[in-house]
């Protein structure tokens, strides 16, 4: 099966899809006839209108081809919505374009130039759509956020549904009791090819899972009045209508959802749900973070864009404890394999560059220089270059003659350069990320006591409505934590004098990063077996000597100073991320004690809107972008940025779900 699609350019330079013998858009009324079906009948332009300050907005499309229907609607909202408003698009694509094809698609449309200039920068590499990764999540702007799936449209939005709630019925219910929606979509773009032409996309599954996401009031607008569209929506219950066409097309259709008693039950899911949470959902928008590291800086300014009060509590200072070093690498250890780790790092090293980049925190708190990581193993560099090959705008492999122009100093092995990466003062950027009048910060303040009471978490500092615990090793003083296995690894780095030649950061046994007023930082060494903070001179050396293993222009370095800390590492060095299990948890699931297999078709028991994010270990700059972002989506009931089985490696109770399955005799 191909990665991508596989393009045919037509006479006017229009793209078709070989596959499918289709065209993406007509070449003189493509865009007018997107905002004709999809913006104007789903009367977008009067609801951005009307939305209020930070409220969101979901639009989900079944087939994102050209991105035509996205930068369309991105112009509209810049154009309509309030400023604080957020919109998040959601688009499946099981045969994405490649990087080169999107390009060329989109010149046909000048007047989407500079949006179009935004999303060649964020778009993810397509040979991921083979490999069914998942979810990648894409800032395109500070209000709007771009989640592409590369996977066929039913699968894609079949892992959003909320699998908690066994009906639809039920679903009404519980979104009343909570008083504000869950993640539901408010407006349909059925695009794709024809019916004709791809009736694969067009199933009775698909029009289910859009119904499963769709709340009453739901709008939906398509090109096509095929007889399996409009039986498919009737059946999953919209209440469809035939509109005149486009140009010389007779009609289209549009649809709305009616309530849900008339929906197809939900199908019930063949895999244990122990991930979800039955726990209602909070409105309130007062949250307390507890450390003030990085992890919980951004999890502040996160929540600050979506108009929540936040207080960030720590015993010490701001960024004053792993965060503290002087300078941080945006680094991730990417693979020529799979698997739940490389696929996190690969989904957190995109989101984090760019995110970066698009609030300009690069050239606020460091810089965007690139980054050379220098590969011993000559078969695992061919493997990983074959693999991201055609992604160059990602990563590229370099000989030696190529990396060390690219460094600015003599390099002797071959190097992956990653051009999106770079270098972030850690404390400077906390202090960035907080600067904002929604976001409270409480240093020196040690939070002791936390208990839940009528729907609010009392502490030291007051009451709040939701709670993250951001705190590191410290997290595991709160009994709600006692589920989390973390371990601390000691670290020393060593600064140096700056040697100005150097252009970009480069890594192998140990790091160096290019001068920051006149001096640069390097290490940073590796100890599991201790958690001292004592400045040791065998970690000196042995930083050194891995700098000059680096480059012979490292080879006689100066030390100028040295700073010791304590990453915070999981088992499986894959972060923490998400709601706490009760004691309860390990009752409800004490059958994965006999039979590993087991379908345990309950929603799980957590502490309501108390949440974690530790266990960044030595990529805290790198992790805790999206790690924010999927504890923002968590509370807000927006779109999950990653997919629901990615989450499962990096969520909170897996540590409990391992052990009872362990027991298994």
């Amino acid at each position: 099966m191909a990665t991508h699609a596989d393009i045919i350019w037509g006479d006017n330079g229009e793209p078709l899809s070989k596959e499918f013998g289709d065209v993406y858009f007509a070449r003189d009324h493509g865009l007018a006839e997107s905002r004709y079906v999809f913006i104007e009948h789903n009367n977008l332009a009067a609801r951005f209108a009307a939305l209020a300050d930070y409220a969101s907005f979901v639009i989900g499309e079944t087939g994102f081809g050209t991105g035509l229907n996205f930068l369309a609607t991105c112009e509209l909202w810049q154009r309509t919505a309030p400023k604080n408003a957020r919109l998040h698009f959601v688009s499946a694509e099981k045969y994405p374009l490649t990087h080169a094809d999107l390009t060329r698609a989109l010149t046909l449309w000048p007047e989407l130039s500079e949006l179009a200039a935004q999303l060649l920068k964020v778009y993810p590499p397509v040979f991921l759509a083979d490999e069914n990764r998942g979810n990648f999540r894409c800032s395109f702007s500070h209000n709007v956020s771009l989640t592409l799936i590369f996977a066929d449209a039913k699968c894609a939005f079949s892992q959003f549904r909320p699998d908690h709630l066994h009906t639809n019925m039920m679903r009404v219910q519980h979104d009343v009791h909570m008083g504000g929606k869950t993640c539901f979509v408010d407006a349909w773009f059925l695009d794709g090819f024809a019916p004709s032409k791809n009736p694969a996309m067009w199933q009775k599954d698909l029009f289910v899972a859009l119904a499963n996401l769709s709340a009453p009031g739901t709008t939906l607008a398509t090109f096509t009045v095929a007889a399996i569209v409009k039986q498919g929506l009737a059946a999953a219950g919209f209440y469809w209508q035939k509109q005149p066409g486009f140009g010389r097309k007779r009609a289209m259709l549009t649809a709305t959802c009616l309530p849900f008693s008339r929906y197809f039950p939900m199908r019930r899911t063949q895999t244990s749900r122990w991930h979800l949470t039955n726990a209602a959902r909070s409105n309130g928008r007062r949250v307390l973070i507890i450390g003030a590291g990085m992890a919980g800086a951004h999890c502040a300014f996160a929540l600050a864009k979506r108009g929540f009060s936040v207080t960030l509590a720590d015993e010490h200072t701001l960024a004053s404890g792993g965060s503290g070093n002087a300078q941080g690498i945006v680094y991730a250890t990417l693979s020529h394999t799979t698997g739940p780790f490389a696929d996190f790092n690969l989904a957190a090293f995109l989101f984090a560059c760019r995110y970066y980049q698009m609030h300009e925190l690069f050239a606020r708190a460091g810089a965007q220089s690139g980054l050379l990581d220098l590969i011993k193993d000559r078969d695992a560099f061919e493997r990983i270059s074959a693999r991201f090959a055609g992604n160059s705008h990602l990563v590229k492999g370099m000989n030696p003659k190529q990396a060390s122009a690219q460094a600015g100093v003599e390099l002797t092995q071959h190097a992956l350069f990653y051009p999106e990466s770079g270098w972030l003062n850690p404390g400077f950027l906390c202090r960035l990320l907080t600067d904002d009048p929604n976001i409270l910060v409480k240093e020196y303040q040690p939070i002791k006591y936390l208990s839940y009471e009528q729907q609010q978490w009392r502490s030291d500092l007051g009451l709040f409505d939701q709670v993250i615990i951001a705190a590191a090793q410290g997290s595991l003083e709160f009994s709600a934590a006692q589920s989390i296995k973390i371990k601390s690894i000691r670290g020393q780095v060593t600064t140096v004098k700056a040697i100005d030649a150097l252009q970009s950061v480069i890594c192998g046994d140990g790091y160096i990063a290019p001068g920051q007023n006149g001096i640069m930082s390097t290490g940073a060494s590796f100890n599991p077996k201790s958690a001292s903070l004592d400045i040791l001179d065998e970690d000196r050396a042995e930083n050194l000597a891995n700098a000059a293993l680096l480059s012979p222009a490292f080879a006689n370095l100066h030390a100028m100073g040295d700073r010791a800390g304590v990453r915070c590492v999981t088992p499986d060095y894959l972060p923490v991320v998400g709601p706490l299990p009760q004691p309860d948890f390990l009752r409800q699931f004490k059958a994965y004690n006999t039979n590993r297999w087991a379908h345990i078709d309950i929603p799980a028991s957590y502490f309501p809107q108390l949440y974690c994010v530790t266990g960044l270990g030595s990529r805290g700059l790198t992790y805790s972008p999206l790690a924010a972002e999927i504890i923002a989506a968590l509370i807000t009931g927006e779109p999950m940025p990653i997919s629901l089985e990615l989450w499962k490696f990096i969520h909170p109770a897996r540590f409990w779900v391992r052990d009872l399955i362990r027991a298994v005799k």
